[in-house]
C-alpha cells in the first residue's frame, strides 16, 4: 500500500509540474511583452495593463474592474510580505489602528460593488439569470 502511496504522490507531482509548465508557456508572451525593461518583476500599472489587455483578447473588457484589480494587487502583495516574514500581524494591527476602520469598510464596500457590477453585467449578457443570483445570495448568508 505504502507503494501505490508513493507512486500517486510521484504521479501528482509530475502532474502539478506540468501544469505549471504548460501556464509558465502560456503567460510568458504576455510576460515578456509587459517586462519591458527586463526586471523580472511587474509594476502594480503594468500588473493592470497586463489584465486588462488579457481579459479585452477574451472579449471580456467590460469585466475589467481596475479598483478591485488593484485591491487584489494590494492583497496579494501583502499576503507574500507576511508569508516572507517581513510584515507581521502586530505590523497589521498597528497600521489598522493607525489608519481607523474605516479602510476595511472602504475596501469591502469597493469588492461589493464591482462584484455587483459583474452580477449586472452577467445577467444583461444572459450568462446568469435571477435563480442563480438568489442560489449565490443564499450560499453567502
Amino acid at each position: 500500500m505504502n507503494s501505490a502511496m508513493e507512486k500517486a504522490g510521484e504521479l501528482k507531482a509530475q502532474k502539478d509540474k506540468l501544469q505549471l509548465d504548460l501556464v509558465s508557456r502560456a503567460i510568458e508572451p504576455y510576460w515578456n511583452a509587459a517586462d519591458t525593461e527586463g526586471r523580472g518583476f511587474l509594476t502594480k500599472q503594468q500588473c493592470s495593463d497586463l489584465a486588462l489587455s488579457a481579459m479585452t483578447q477574451m472579449g471580456k473588457a467590460d469585466y475589467f474592474n481596475e479598483k478591485a484589480f488593484l485591491t487584489a494587487f494590494d492583497s496579494i502583495m501583502l499576503a507574500g510580505e507576511m508569508a516572507a516574514g517581513r510584515v507581521t500581524i502586530q505590523d497589521l494591527k498597528k497600521e489598522a489602528k493607525e489608519r481607523g476602520q474605516g479602510i476595511a469598510e472602504e475596501v469591502a464596500e469597493d469588492v461589493k460593488k464591482a462584484a455587483e457590477d459583474n452580477v449586472s453585467k452577467s445577467l444583461e449578457d444572459g450568462k446568469l439569470d435571477q435563480e442563480d443570483v438568489e442560489r449565490v445570495k443564499e450560499s453567502a448568508k
